[in-house]
């Protein structure tokens, strides 16, 4: 896909007002529907003004904290019944 010069240097101006205005960006998704192009546009223009030291770098993904470690399952097998093969 391709971006006219003029169209990505408008998304850009765009993108350095909401980083005045708001301090910092939205989530890419949410920012894209709001400035009606597709990700890809937008990520190119993010490109930029990043290469450019004007937007800060991405973030990383927020990860779920780790809840406790899993027990293996308890083995079915008995001295009067055979394993049921799962457990091994």
């Amino acid at each position: 896909m391709t971006t006219t010069p003029g169209a990505r240097a408008a998304l850009e101006t765009e993108l350095r007002r909401i980083l005045t205005r708001e301090g910092a960006l939205p989530p890419e998704r949410r920012l894209s529907e709001r400035l009606g192009v597709n990700r890809y546009q937008l990520r190119v223009a993010l490109r930029a003004l990043r290469a450019a030291g004007e937007a800060p770098a991405g973030r990383a993904r927020a990860r779920a904290p780790a809840g406790p470690p899993r027990r293996p399952p308890r083995c079915c097998a008995t001295p009067l019944r055979p394993s049921c093969g799962s457990c091994g």
